[in-house]
């Protein structure tokens, strides 16, 4: 304790009073130590439960609950505050859940990014492009927003919208809305799979169906993909 700022009470809070009052049990027994101190603390803190900070209840001192740590909040910008440039004026930002944090742009120049994810240390998010071209893409980052890479560039996914992560399997999957699919791989592009299929972006009678766009999804994971 010697140096510390921490006084004596503060560290046996630390230890845990029920640590303390067996330890000093043996030089009560080992060297006739006066048992009073140590009985004091276990009628009055161990048997009612007050341990020390390892307790609900606290010990010396009253609990005091652990401080909850900044947590960050990524957030998309769709850009359409610049309607000169609605395409390219997306943006990838993070911030704190707080509100404390000032928000760092992680990747700018998006066409129009609408859903995120995360799996393993990156974090995914799409870009729609404009809806009557196949021209949209998927895109990945750290989560200090270094190495931005594109994960499924144009022609490979029309309109992506929502995306999500399957954490147990390693896959990613996300809505093409004006593709009219759903889409799955993994993070980094590879085994590209169509899962569901409603229609055919190339055909004008599908494409004039409102009932075949796919906007969002979720996943349940299993111990393997179906």
């Amino acid at each position: 304790m010697f140096g510390s700022s921490d006084g004596p009470c503060k560290l046996m809070d630390q230890v845990g009073l029920d640590t303390i009052a067996h330890i000093e049990g043996h030089y009560v027994e080992e060297r006739g130590f006066n048992p009073s101190a140590r009985d004091f603390v276990v009628h009055e803190y161990v048997n009612k439960g007050k341990l020390g900070k390892k307790s609900p209840s606290g010990g010396l001192y009253p609990s005091q609950p652990d401080p909850v740590p900044a947590q960050t909040l990524y957030i998309l910008d769709l850009g359409l505050t610049n309607l000169a440039a609605p395409m390219s004026s997306g943006r990838v930002l993070k911030g704190s859940v707080d509100g404390k944090s000032p928000l760092v742009t992680l990747a700018g120049s998006e066409a129009q990014p609408d859903g995120m994810t995360t799996l393993g240390n990156r974090i995914y998010w799409t870009s729609m492009g404009p809806p009557s071209t196949n021209t949209g893409s998927i895109r990945s980052s750290t989560p200090r927003g270094e190495d931005v890479t594109t994960i499924l560039p144009a022609g490979e996914v029309h309109t992506p919208k929502q995306i999500t992560a399957d954490m147990t399997n390693g896959y990613l999957y996300v809505s093409d809305r004006e593709g009219m699919r759903v889409l799955r791989f993994r993070p980094d592009g590879s085994d590209l799979t169509t899962l569901v299929k409603v229609g055919d972006f190339n055909h004008p009678d599908h494409k004039a169906d409102r009932c075949g766009p796919c906007s969002s999804g979720g996943v349940l994971e299993s111990k393997g993909p179906k």
